[in-house]
């Protein structure tokens, strides 16, 4: 069915916005008075391709959706399932890379998140409820692991990490989540702050709901359902940032007693999954049950006074599960229009556009082809 599609799909890695985003006025995204709205575009005649990154693999089995974890140095470090990877950026050339797949003490089994910060690769390695928190040089040389069974993710941060629990108890036949817990720790492990957000307002699969904003300029962001946070890790507080307000097409997951209640409440009310934004505009996908067949909505607001700037709505009949290739926002690539989402990895005048295998076939006929990133900024 669909949810199974959209747990692969909406796995959220939310993006940090610049300090312009995190002033005293709390932005709003008013999603009910637009909800109405088709395809809607004031904003692709906007977008300006910067620069195109086509990485080079030499394993065709490397990589077909990477994730861009970093760029710096003239270099741009992707992860995918169990491959790390080192570009040269922007020509894409590979310059290293690793595979540490395995039962071995150093090695991982099932790579959930992987970050690089501070010259290092963390791997958030979780199997059978063991949390192993594997640490590698950029060769992928092993430098150590953590155990912490109360971690589902991680951003880091300045002088150590922030970290996110699922308190849960098993309900009905299906995790209930009752409480949620971020935990501040130094870059040895060693606890410094937790943090609690709306306790036993969770409800059901409410952590495919919340997940860490990249840090960003110094600041890591958090996101409670309609709310993302910017977290002080210096005075430990939370202050709200940016609101989505749905109106009447939101609904309290903490309610929800059983897995028929989520099914049911879908049919009329829906959450935005894995938000995108810098200090402008906000990217947003969600999915749409109320008719059949379901719609998938990508979204983009203008952060300066919540509105809608562009629209493309996706029907499933005949595209069930290929959805994920045929998405998004329009970008040029070769003198022709191709489509992608922005990926985790944003600067505040920038995003990076993956344009995956699938799309780029339409235009190069040939199956032999990599997935690309194009950087593009939104002119004013």
């Amino acid at each position: 069915m669909y949810a199974a599609l959209s747990a692969t799909m909406f796995v959220p890695v939310f993006v940090g916005c610049s300090e312009k985003a995190s002033d005293n006025k709390l932005k709003t995204i008013f999603v009910e008075q637009s909800f109405e709205k088709p395809d809607f575009d004031e904003l692709s005649s906007k977008i300006e391709v910067l620069e195109v990154f086509r990485p080079e693999f030499t394993d065709s089995t490397m990589f077909s959706n990477p994730s861009l974890l970093a760029i710096r140095d003239g270099k741009a470090y992707l992860h995918e399932k169990n491959w790390m990877a080192v570009y040269e950026y922007p020509s894409g050339k590979l310059l290293d890379a690793f595979n540490h797949y395995g039962p071995g003490p150093e090695e991982y089994q099932y790579s959930y998140h992987t970050y690089y910060a501070d010259n290092e690769w963390t791997v958030l390695d979780m199997n059978f409820g063991r949390h192993n928190i594997r640490q590698y040089a950029t060769d992928g040389k092993y430098i150590g692991t953590v155990v912490n069974d109360s971690i589902q993710s991680l951003s880091p941060i300045a002088g150590g990490w922030l970290a996110y629990n699922r308190n849960i108890t098993e309900k009905n036949g299906f995790s209930k989540v009752r409480e949620k817990k971020i935990y501040q720790y130094t870059t040895d492990w060693q606890l410094v702050h937790t943090y609690d957000i709306k306790e036993r307002r969770w409800g059901a699969i409410a952590s495919d709901r919340m997940d860490f904003v990249s840090n960003f300029n110094g600041i890591s962001y958090v996101s409670d359902t309609d709310t993302i946070y910017s977290i002080d890790t210096d005075n430990y507080t939370l202050t709200p940032r940016i609101a989505i307000n749905l109106g009447k097409y939101a609904y309290d997951w903490g309610s929800l007693e059983q897995w028929e209640e989520v099914r049911e409440a879908e049919k009329s009310h829906f959450s935005i999954l894995g938000p995108v934004f810098n200090s402008r505009y906000f990217f947003a996908r969600y999915s749409i049950y109320f008719d059949r067949p379901w719609v998938l909505h990508y979204d983009v607001y203008d952060l300066d006074n919540g509105e809608l700037v562009y629209r493309h709505n996706l029907s499933l009949e005949g595209e069930y599960g290929m959805c994920q290739f045929f998405e998004g926002i329009p970008v040029e690539l070769d003198g022709e229009t191709v489509y992608g989402w922005p990926v985790e990895y944003v600067e505040d005048d920038a995003f990076y556009v993956m344009i995956a295998s699938d799309e780029l076939t339409r235009i190069y006929d040939t199956d032999a082809i990599n997935p690309v990133f194009v950087k593009i900024r939104i002119k004013d």
